[in-house]
């Protein structure tokens, strides 16, 4: 009787094992070629930007700003890099920023989307982003929106809190290709 007990024990523990290796999903390299295509959708982005800006702060004064946006395409083109730094206006080029942030642009395979990865301010998030047709874009995060058009060497970006009733634009720059 033991006998049988132990060998039904191990015919259970291969079947489990079996059933388990043959549920494992087979391993499926990302689609570099895909990302690639997909991350281009950004391309009219790239280069060196400088410019203007105004927003309002928490304490609701309204800011002017310089701004400045270095954009690359990094890893073969399939994610893209986003450097902004936004000194006070009227401050030397080479002062501290006010305001610093970066950023990486990629697609998501598994969810068919692109993905806008930022970090400014010790805070940190992943968000949608989306491009538009004619260039530029548009991202979200939790009560904020931000579109952007690019034309004639110009890129335009407004930032708008988003709740109750309409929405009320706090952030606009314009930048100019270098």
């Amino acid at each position: 009787m033991r006998k049988l007990a132990a060998i039904a024990a191990a015919a259970l523990a291969c079947a489990v094992s079996v059933s388990s290796a043959e549920e494992r999903p087979v391993y499926q390299p990302p689609d570099l070629a895909l990302q690639k295509e997909k991350v281009s959708a950004f391309s009219v982005l790239e280069g060196d930007w400088r410019g203007e800006g105004w927003m309002y702060g928490g304490d609701g004064k309204k800011r002017e700003f310089t701004q400045t946006e270095k954009v690359r395409f990094m890893l073969d083109g399939t994610i893209m890099t986003v450097h902004g730094t936004g000194r006070s206006k009227g401050a030397a080029p080479d002062e501290k920023p006010d305001f610093e942030a970066f950023a990486v642009i990629s697609w998501d395979e598994k969810e068919g989307a692109h993905r806008f990865r930022s970090y400014a301010n010790g805070h940190y998030g992943e968000f949608p982003i989306t491009p538009r047709e004619g260039g530029g874009f548009e991202w979200t995060l939790p009560g904020v929106r931000y579109e952007a058009t690019v034309k004639d060497g110009n890129w335009t970006e407004k930032g708008f809190r988003i709740g109750a009733g309409e929405p009320m634009q706090f952030f606009e720059m314009t930048v100019t290709r270098q």
